[in-house]
Parts: structure tokens; sequence; C-alpha cells
């Protein structure tokens, strides 16, 4: 009998826990607390109605929580949508509210929330662009969100007339673009409204349209193009095997053209002046030296170029090493002048190298003052 007792007593208790769950499931439950900022002196008081805090509602619904925001600070306010979320909840309700909407379309009194949810469906049955239906969505729901707030509350699409819908408008911000667009937006939906029989006029059409303002769109500049044409380098020339890292661009001597580039671009090679040519060439910018020195400098940069340099001298980095020369006073180049001049004649790692082997340089020195002097022969003849 005390088993039989006990099992009654357990079998009670779990179909209470089952009537218990069912019930705590059929709970629906809306409430309004206020979520304090850390400076607010009552922030220890959720139920404070009276600080300027944003409100809050708590929901409890088929057996789960959730936290929205009230988007007021008017804890009447809150405590109206909480009322409206309430309502959503009671099919009664809920059956009673589309009833009124059905005599309200006949009386031609449609709400503005159900006008918008038609106007959504019909966008959507036409297969609009995302994009599109973004935009409108955002459009419609300031629009909502203004009704709302506006006191008393906006609900009826009747009552959008001209001024109330100018005073609307006159609240927006942002570039004339993005109003005009807005403001075209708004038309299309008013007419939507139109060709549904709910209003008799465009209200959005009798208020003039902002003049959208958009800027001519200009070349780019010689500075803007060379910073186009330098992104496209490092982009070309990125190297995803190099240490992993596929940040760091190449350095310089390892560069190349970009092929868009090359498309657009004319091959036209250039040869290197003879060395009569370039002696006269550094005798227009250095008239104060002697010939011997233009001769020089010319050997100079024949011999560099017959190296087979990675980056050969070209006449502006000839003149440099020029000016420089008169700089430290002196019009011979000898070898023991390699580590001062190395900067100015080696613009790679590898021709740097070659120019650092045993009596590399010194080479190329001798073989400088060959190209000299047969460049000062040439000229006397």
């Amino acid at each position: 009998m005390v088993e039989l007792e006990s099992t009654g007593e357990s079998e009670d208790t779990s179909q209470a826990g089952v009537v218990g769950a069912l019930v705590s499931r059929t709970v629906e439950t809306v409430k309004v607390y206020t979520r304090h900022k850390r400076t607010c002196p009552k922030r220890d008081r959720p139920d404070w109605a009276r600080c300027n805090c944003v409100k809050w509602l708590y929901v409890y619904r088929d057996g789960k929580c959730k936290l929205t925001s009230a988007k007021t600070r008017s804890w009447e306010r809150a405590e109206q949508k909480a009322r409206e979320l309430r309502d959503s909840f009671d099919p009664t309700k809920r059956l009673q509210r589309q009833l009124e909407a059905r005599i309200n379309v006949r009386k031609g009194q449609v709400e503005i929330a159900l006008a918008v949810e038609q106007f959504f469906k019909e966008v959507a049955r036409l297969n609009r662009e995302e994009a599109t239906r973004a935009k409108y969505n955002l459009t419609l729901s300031r629009l909502l969100t203004w009704c709302a707030t506006q006191e008393p509350a906006i609900l009826l699409l009747s009552q959008l007339d001209v001024p109330t819908l100018r005073s609307w408008i006159h609240s927006w911000t942002g570039a004339p673009t993005t109003r005009h667009n807005q403001h075209q937006r708004l038309r299309t939906f008013f007419r939507f409204c139109m060709e549904q029989g709910w209003i008799t006029e465009n209200p959005a059409k009798r208020i003039k349209n902002v003049t959208p303002h958009q800027e001519q769109t200009l070349p780019f500049s010689r500075q803007q193009y060379d910073a186009l044409i330098e992104a496209t380098y490092y982009y070309d020339s990125r190297d995803k095997k190099k240490n992993g890292n596929t940040t760091n661009s190449r350095p310089n001597e390892e560069r190349r053209i970009g092929d868009p580039l090359r498309r657009r671009s004319f091959y036209l090679r250039v040869e290197h002046p003879t060395a009569e040519r370039e002696a006269e060439i550094v005798a227009l910018r250095t008239p104060d030296s002697s010939h011997e020195f233009h001769a020089g400098m010319a050997g100079l940069a024949k011999a560099l170029r017959g190296w087979s340099m990675e980056k050969p001298p070209s006449v502006a980095e000839i003149l440099d090493l020029a000016q420089a020369l008169k700089v430290l006073g002196t019009e011979q180049i000898t070898a023991e002048m390699r580590d001062i001049l190395l900067p100015l004649l080696a613009k790679t790692e590898a021709d740097r190298r070659k120019l650092l082997l045993r009596d590399g340089f010194a080479s190329l020195i001798y073989d400088a003052q060959q190209y000299s002097a047969e460049a000062l022969r040439r000229s006397a003849a």
C-alpha cells in the first residue's frame, strides 16, 4: 500500500509538473523597465520612471525571455508600446484589429502600418532588387517612427495630409541627393495607395522636391594618376611565396609594368647618347669645368653601361655625379673614391656587389679613362 500511495503521489507530482510547464509556456508578459546610465542616481531602481534614461521592454513568451529597446525615454510611450505588444499576443484582439482594419478600409480609413505592409508585398511581388527593397524599408520605417512619436500619434493614412507630411519632410537631414531620392520613394508609396483607392490625392506630389546636387566628375589630376599607377605596381608585384607574407611589395628593381598599363602605352626605345654627345650635355650643366672633365664624365658613363648593370646610369644620374664632384672640389675620379661615389653609381644590390669586387672599381676607372681619351681624340679631329 505504501508503494502504491508513493507511486500515486509521484504520478500526481509529475502531472502537476507537466501542467505547470504548460501553464508557464502559456504565460505571456510584457513589462517596462529602465536601463539606467552609470551616472544615474537611480541606477539600482529598474522600475524608476522619472529619469531620462532609455526605457526597455521585458518580453516573456513561449517560455523564452527577450529584452528589446522601446526606443524612447518616456515611460508613458514605453507603456503604450508594451500595451500594443500585449494586444498583438491576444488572438481575440488581433482578430478584432483585423476586422476594424477591414471596416476602416471600406470607410476609407486605412492604417498607415497596414498600407506599408501591403506596399511591401507588392514590391516583393514585382521582384524588385534587394537594394531597392532596403531603401523603401528605410524610408517607410522612418515614416512609421515619426508618426508614432507625434502627439497624438498619427495612425490613419488620411491623417497624412500635405501640411503634416511637409512637417516631416522639413525634419530630414542629409545631402540634397539623399533627400531627393527619399522624396521620390515617398511619392511611389502614396501613388500605390491611390491605386488601391485608399486616398484621393498624392500629398508627396504636391510638395516640391529638392533639386539633387551632383558634383561634376573631373578627370584625375597628374598627382592622382601617378598614385593610381603606383598602386598598380604594388598589387602587381606582391609575392605570396616570399616569407609567407602577402603584404610586402618587391624591391624597386623587381617591379614590372602591369599589363593594363602596358596595353595603354606606346613603346618607344631611346638609346643612350654617344660619348661625344654626352660630353656636350655635361658641358651645358657644368660650363666652368674643363673639356677633359666633360669627356671623363662621358667615358665613365659609357664604362658603367658596358658592365651589364641591372640599372645602368641615365644621363640625369651622370649630371648628378658631375655636380657631386664639383662639391668635392675635384675633377678627377680615382679608385680611392669608390666608397664615396658608390651610392651615386649603384642603385641595386647586385650592382653594388659588382662594384665592390676586388679591383672591380679600379678596372671601371681604367675603362672610363680609355673611353675619355678616345672621345677627346675624336673631338680634336
